[in-house]
């Protein structure tokens, strides 16, 4: 089976056009408990303007039969699991896209100028899906 790109979604933020996709894969973590890591890349772009993207890379958990927090909305710490409180977030959602990259905007991501790569997309999404009235980590 041959494997193409993964397509692209169209959003609309703030009033304009963008396109989105959250890619998901795993990372060797050199651990013999925890051999893999799941890693994904979210990103998205102003369309028209494909080489000046907004790149997020996650580093999270894996579980054999669900596979990483972030393909089903699963909370991003293990020991939350359990909490009925604790949150997650599903990135192959419009509404959690649009978080992103309202945020990405926030910190200083402009569409037009240049690749905006936020290497550590936990802590993002930490702050994008904190309980209301709760301080934003970031």
């Amino acid at each position: 089976m041959t494997r193409g790109r993964k397509k692209l979604r169209a959003i609309m933020v703030d009033g304009e056009p963008y396109l989105w996709r959250f890619s998901p894969g795993y990372e060797r973590t050199g651990c013999a408990s925890e051999p893999y890591r799941c890693r994904g890349i979210f990103t998205a772009y102003r369309k028209g303007q494909k080489r000046n993207p907004l790149r997020i890379v996650f580093s999270t958990w894996e579980d054999p039969v669900i596979g990483g927090p972030l393909k089903i909305g699963a909370p991003l710490d293990v020991g939350a699991l359990s909490d009925p409180d604790a949150r997650g977030a599903n990135l192959y959602t419009p509404g959690m896209a649009n978080r992103l990259i309202t945020r990405a905007r926030q910190l200083g991501w402009d569409p037009a100028s240049g690749v905006f790569v936020v290497s550590d997309g936990v802590l993002l999404l930490r702050s994008v899906i904190r309980k209301p009235g709760k301080p934003s980590p970031t």
